[in-house]
């Protein structure tokens, strides 16, 4: 605990100052949406759980590039599973989009760079939009390349009442310098990159102002906009 006695603190506590969100209530099933903050002074470096996620342009080294390649292939796993489930009532549209792919194939860097663009658009929607899934270029290219909070935290966690009063406090520990000075953050998931307090506030505005959903695109968003709205409806969150 931030607040505990010196003689209970961890042994790195003068080295990195941290904050916790603890929202008091619990959300549905016992979840308690608890995250955490860290600032390294010397290096000038906040470190974080999942409030934010940073979408870098370019494919993360550890990740596999034949799986990528495959991704960003006419014929892909993806776009058939989507055309056959007529995904949000366009699997025509989806299977049209495939088969022009086909009959232009891209080289093995271009199906490396879409197989990350739509990999990374699926991994932060679950579901994003049909032309999303057929084309992801402009959908990942509204996530990429800037700090934000992740669809999924935003959505589903950080948007429920039980959670938004504590998240601000949260917030305001780290935007407003108490933790210490940085400027670069390393959050749990995706890319390392420069940040500032003004990149964090820039980040939760949206949420902590009760538009969960605004930063991103409506068509991608709308499967964790249609969840939050069901879990709100059973005062899961």
């Amino acid at each position: 605990r931030e607040d505990a006695p010196a003689a209970r603190q961890p042994p790195w506590a003068r080295e990195l100052r941290f904050a916790l969100l603890r929202p008091r209530g619990r959300l549905g099933l016992g979840y308690a949406a608890v995250e955490a903050a860290f600032v390294h002074a010397p290096t000038r470096t906040l470190l974080l759980t999942d409030g934010l996620v940073h979408v870098p342009r370019e494919p993360p080294a550890v990740l596999d590039r034949a799986n990528l390649r495959a991704l960003g292939m006419p014929g892909n796993a993806v776009s058939v599973g989507a055309a056959l489930t007529n995904w949000r009532g366009q699997g025509a549209a989806i299977r049209e989009a495939d088969e022009a792919d086909a009959r232009r194939p891209p080289t093995d860097a271009q199906a490396v760079a879409r197989g990350w663009k739509r990999n990374a658009v699926l991994s932060l929607y679950f579901g994003p939009s049909a032309d999303a899934i057929a084309a992801p270029e402009r959908a990942f290219d509204a996530l990429a390349g800037r700090w934000l909070v992740g669809p999924v935290c935003a959505t589903l966690i950080y948007s429920s009442d039980k959670v938004r009063g504590a998240l601000a406090e949260w917030v305001e520990q780290i935007a407003s310098g108490r933790l210490g000075r940085f400027d670069t953050i390393v959050p749990a998931h995706l890319a390392v990159a420069r940040g500032t307090p003004a990149d964090v506030r820039r980040a939760f505005a949206p949420v902590l102002s009760g538009s969960a959903t605004a930063a991103y695109r409506a068509s991608d968003v709308r499967l964790l906009a249609d969840l939050s709205a069901g879990l709100r409806t059973l005062g899961v969150i």
